[in-house]
């Protein structure tokens, strides 16, 4: 999903209060691209790369001109579904705004319960990160626990960062 401001008419071009899905089935990466030039990108619902049973979860990329917030109560999901799985890749990017993920918010990143690797986070902005909400990338004894890169230019994190999750600040 991709969308522009044009002569200001719209506040918000992206803006997901529902479910955007693409479940993986096979070993094909799903992608889903919330993209907006010259306004804001909000998800205040679900979205979603999951994988299937067995399979790899495919990759999330919420990018903006401008700002990006993940409401409070959305979700933002590449994980695996079921005992066995890989987790996939959540990119969020503002090139000249601030990024908010919420209280409430998750970002899951998550492997199978019993086997497969979780996946990556990368949040980056120019301006100011203040992460308030969940990110998850579990994975099980043996298996590459989630990897996030923070890369903002300040920021201000309270939210829940499991000790399951490698994280770098630039």
């Amino acid at each position: 999903i991709k969308g522009m401001v044009l002569n200001n008419v719209l506040d918000y071009v992206g803006n997901n209060t529902g479910i955007i899905e693409a479940q993986v089935l096979t070993d094909d990466d799903g992608l889903i691209q919330l993209v907006a030039s010259g306004a804001p990108v909000i998800n205040a619902g679900t979205i979603s790369a999951n994988a299937v049973e067995g399979s790899s979860a495919g990759s999330v990329i919420i990018a903006s001109e401008d700002s990006v917030i993940l409401d409070s109560g959305s979700s933002t999901e590449a994980k695996a579904f079921g005992l066995t799985g890989e987790g996939g890749r959540v990119i969020i990017d503002s090139f000249k705004g601030d990024i908010l993920v919420d209280r409430l918010a998750l970002i899951d990143i998550s492997a199978g319960t019993t086997a497969g690797d979780a996946g990556y986070a990368r949040i980056n902005t120019p301006g100011r990160l203040d992460f308030r909400g969940t990110l998850n990338g579990k994975a099980a004894k043996g298996y590459k626990i989630g990897s996030a890169i923070f890369d903002p230019e300040y920021a201000s994190i309270s939210g829940a960062i499991g000790a399951d999750l490698t994280v770098d600040a630039w």
